[in-house]
């Protein structure tokens, strides 16, 4: 089975109708791949989407397969503000999947989410979101998972392996998601 990205929604002012959605995909591509290909000198293949639909509402939704078109997406400035006299609004992710997220442990109680993600922030420019992994607070202390968009800063912290918040150094540690199986009987 294929994987897809959780669908990107972009709200449109007006709301589009179904057979205007075709030319609405065309212009977003040809305006985001002007910078995309820049960003991402590397990629190949032809950029688009596998699926995008006009929902009920008069809403674009886009779907990809392609991690490098999905974590562009996840950027707000990486959309124009307008496109064929419409205005686009686009509902990003709270958080990312796993492929650029690493895990800090045991991250002592005392510590907030905003100073954790302030202090990162320092050091990395492309933190996508920080907070709590969920079913890891003990009394003292819990672990804080931290998405990022660039692979460069992924990379950086995973390889150096620990990471230095408040003169505390915690290990980093790539955050896998657990295994979506099926079961048949």
């Amino acid at each position: 089975m294929d994987n897809h990205f959780p669908p990107t929604k972009i709200v449109c002012t007006p709301k589009l109708q179904k057979e205007d959605g075709a030319g609405f995909v065309k212009s977003l591509v040809k305006y985001i791949e002007k910078h995309f290909n820049v960003q991402n000198p590397f990629f190949k293949k032809p950029l688009g989407f596998e699926a995008w639909w006009v929902d009920m509402s008069g809403d674009v939704s886009l779907l990809t397969k392609c991690s490098e078109m999905f974590f562009y997406l996840c950027i707000q400035s990486h959309y124009p503000a307008h496109i064929n006299d419409v205005q686009l609004e686009p509902q990003l992710p709270k958080k990312l999947s796993s492929p650029f997220s690493v895990l800090i442990k045991f991250v002592n109680n005392d510590v907030s989410i905003q100073d954790i993600k302030n202090q990162m922030d320092e050091k990395y420019e492309s933190i996508y979101s920080c907070h709590d992994l969920m079913g890891t607070n003990t009394s003292r202390a819990r672990h804080i998972r931290i998405d990022f968009t660039d692979r460069n800063d992924y990379d950086s912290i995973l390889n150096g392996g620990q990471v230095s918040l408040f003169s505390q150094l915690y290990d980093v540690k790539e955050f896998l998601e657990a295994p979506k199986l099926l079961i048949w009987y």
